[in-house]
């Protein structure tokens, strides 16, 4: 870790903004704590950039102004890297790439979970993905909860939908009834680059970002990354 002993503000606290309402990424936990994917993340990294960590908190909305006017040296909240974010704003490499899964009853075979009408969010991503396949029979609903109560009917015979989604089902114990069909899928095309954390362009020219680039692959290398993400999804 040659690269983060020589770095020259290694020891220098590094400040990361969020907003802890968004679980499992972050949130307070029952005695107050934050915790979350994210959370665990940040420490990580600054164990690997040899930095002490500080996590603030704001709201999501003042998150990039924060960051712009330089009270954050970084925002780590759950964020989609995309172009939507101002000119100003730069982001790391993913630690959590967005999937898609196929979510079936546990006692559902494999083949029937795939072999009649599935299930799909309308006008979502995940539609145009199976529609673009040519290969699926789809029902479309503008409110998953629906497809949920006609998967347990029997009218559909499974559902297709975004892995967060599929994470927050698994966490409620009314859905036990419930598993993943194979692996989850990942196109880029269709559910994006991932999560990411967020850089002024200014920060980004002291090497920090090339700095939690390189711990991040660390951690994708040592497991850590894994781990952190297994603590907390049961779909990654």
């Amino acid at each position: 870790m040659a690269w983060a002993q020589t770095t020259p503000v290694a020891g220098k606290p590094l400040v990361f903004g969020t907003e802890a309402t968004y679980p499992p990424f972050e949130y307070r936990n029952d005695a107050g704590q934050l915790v979350g994917v994210d959370i665990d993340v940040a420490h990580r990294l600054c164990d690997l950039l040899k930095r002490p960590c500080i996590i603030v908190e704001h709201p999501f909305d003042n998150l990039m102004d924060e960051l712009d006017d330089g009270d954050l040296d970084a925002v780590i909240a759950a964020l989609d890297i995309s172009s939507h974010y101002s000119s100003n704003i730069r982001f790391s490499d993913p630690y959590y790439r967005n999937s898609a899964v196929y979510v079936t009853l546990k006692d559902a075979t494999d083949r029937y979970a795939k072999s009649g009408y599935i299930g799909v969010q309308n006008g979502s991503n995940h539609q145009q993905y199976l529609i673009d396949q040519r290969q699926w029979q789809l029902t479309s609903y503008d409110d998953l909860n629906g497809a949920l109560t006609e998967l347990r009917q029997g009218r559909i015979s499974a559902i297709f939908v975004d892995s967060a989604v599929a994470n927050a089902w698994f966490s409620d114990p009314a859905n036990k009834d419930l598993r993943i069909v194979g692996s989850p899928i990942r196109d880029f095309r269709y559910f994006g680059r991932g999560m990411g954390i967020a850089l002024s362009r200014a920060k980004s020219k002291d090497s920090l970002l090339d700095n939690i680039d390189k711990a991040l692959s660390e951690m994708r290398d040592d497991g850590s990354l894994n781990r952190i993400l297994s603590r907390y999804l049961r779909v990654h």
